[in-house]
């Protein structure tokens, strides 16, 4: 817990409960899910990686254990009025493509 004096003499108490860690991504895995998704949904479906500031409760995996490797997909469903917004709705048809990228990473990497 943290303490903040704050102008006009109020203060102000931060109590951290969660949080979620920001990205660690893989560089290698990026690679493969690019391939995938030229390979999948053809190359005009591949846009250049963004950066986010965002945080996933997914990338506890590499900080608990660094030796995995990780990547990240967005579906680009355009998710409106914003991903994780209590009101959110997307385009549904975009589902298969998810489905079709989750395969085709399997089959890279499984064999």
């Amino acid at each position: 817990m943290s303490r903040y004096s704050i102008f006009f003499g109020a203060e102000a108490v931060e109590n951290i409960l969660h949080h979620a860690p920001a990205s660690i991504i893989t560089p290698e895995v990026t690679d493969i899910i690019a391939e995938v998704i030229k390979e999948e949904l053809g190359p005009q479906a591949l846009i250049p990686p963004i950066t986010t500031a965002g945080g996933e409760d997914f990338f506890w995996y590499p900080k608990k254990k660094p030796e995995l490797k990780t990547g990240f997909i967005a579906l680009c469903e355009d998710a409106q009025p914003g991903l994780h917004d209590p009101n959110m709705h997307f385009d549904h048809s975009a589902l298969p493509n998810g489905v079709k990228l989750h395969v085709g990473l399997v089959k890279k990497i499984l064999g």
